[in-house]
């Protein structure tokens, strides 16, 4: 029978899972709401594929437009609404599910040790912290410095910290997965387990 805080753990994974749902599904939904209010642009913190600093200074341009307030809008929504709750959500659920599938798991043929425990939880850290800057620096540049002729170093900066942000979520992806099958599905002979 599983002890209390097993059951607060999981009730709080599911929880975070519910959430970040909702923020992941209200981010897409604002999306497609962004691409049809903006003439085809889209909210490039979405952009899987990555995007060059030539895309931020342009929309930044599309944005400044008066007749472009409906798009501005939306994306000001995104930033403020589930822009904010969505990393921290993710990156708490991918702690806790880390810890949960590789405490006392294999990697490698070897024992994840406390100091490899310690490194895998700077994994969702280190995507929280791109998120939030990614977000920090669009919200400040599509709309505090929009109208500064000056476009400085964040367009540069904006891209990369989107390429950061994904790789670090599919990462902790992967890796979830990862545990989580040699946990479950596999043999549980050490020898086996990697």
């Amino acid at each position: 029978m599983p002890n209390a805080d097993s059951r607060a753990t999981f009730h709080l994974i599911l929880l975070l899972a519910a959430v970040s749902a909702v923020c992941l599904a209200t981010s897409v939904w604002f999306g497609l709401q962004f691409q049809q209010a903006s003439g085809g642009f889209r909210i490039l913190d979405l952009a899987f594929g990555g995007y060059e600093a030539a895309d931020v200074l342009a929309l930044r341009d599309q944005l400044i437009h008066p007749d472009q307030s409906p798009a501005a809008g939306i994306l000001f929504r995104l930033y403020i609404g589930p822009d904010l709750v969505m990393p921290a959500c993710f990156g708490i659920l991918y702690a806790l599910l880390l810890q949960k599938f590789a405490s006392g798991g294999r990697m490698y043929g070897r024992d994840v040790t406390p100091g490899v425990m310690r490194a895998l939880m700077l994994l969702p850290l280190v995507y929280v912290l791109a998120d939030y800057g990614e977000n920090a620096l669009g919200l400040f540049y599509y709309f505090r410095a929009a109208s500064s002729d000056e476009p400085g170093m964040i367009p540069k900066i904006l891209p990369w910290l989107t390429a950061t942000k994904f790789a670090f979520f599919f990462l902790n992806a992967i890796l979830l997965v990862r545990f989580a099958v040699f946990r479950y599905w596999m043999p549980q002979n050490p020898d086996k387990r990697s």
